[in-house]
């Protein structure tokens, strides 16, 4: 399943492809999926074992920060349908980047090898992000936010 954000511009003004062939809306599963930026999380991990088979684990701080600014950017990108990429849709997905981006901090204190973290509150977190994050995200939405 590929990422679809429904802006409010597709439904005030639905064009023939959201008329005619309607996707059915996500279930609970769909909608986390949408919040956790996995291709994000892959190269992160897959670049922080190169880093730390390197002993080079002083230099992940940095990598931390680029995939951090990485991921609203590869959320914008993959949300982008036809048109361009433009402040309005960056908008309209504000939400889907806060909640991927929260996403990709708790996915990597719980995964990463570089940073000390309690695992068992790490585990807690990324339980209460999992979920979490469906309502929260719906109700942010649903708010206007």
């Amino acid at each position: 399943m590929g990422f679809k954000v429904v802006t409010k511009k597709m439904i005030d003004a639905p064009t023939e492809a959201t008329v005619l062939v309607p996707d059915k809306p996500d279930d609970y599963f769909g909608i986390l999926i949408k919040y956790v930026p996995a291709p994000v999380i892959a190269g992160y991990k897959l670049i922080e074992e190169m880093f730390v088979a390197a002993g080079r684990t002083g230099e992940m701080p940095l990598v931390y920060l680029l995939f951090l600014v990485i991921t609203p950017l590869a959320v914008a990108g993959i949300t982008k349908e036809e048109s361009p990429l433009n402040m309005e849709h960056l908008k309209s997905i504000k939400v889907q980047i806060v909640m991927s981006t929260l996403g990709f901090v708790i996915w990597t204190l719980v995964m990463s090898r570089w940073i000390t973290f309690d695992p068992l509150w790490g585990t807690v977190y990324l339980v209460l992000f999992t979920v979490g994050a469906p309502a929260v995200g719906k109700g942010l939405y649903e708010k206007g936010l």
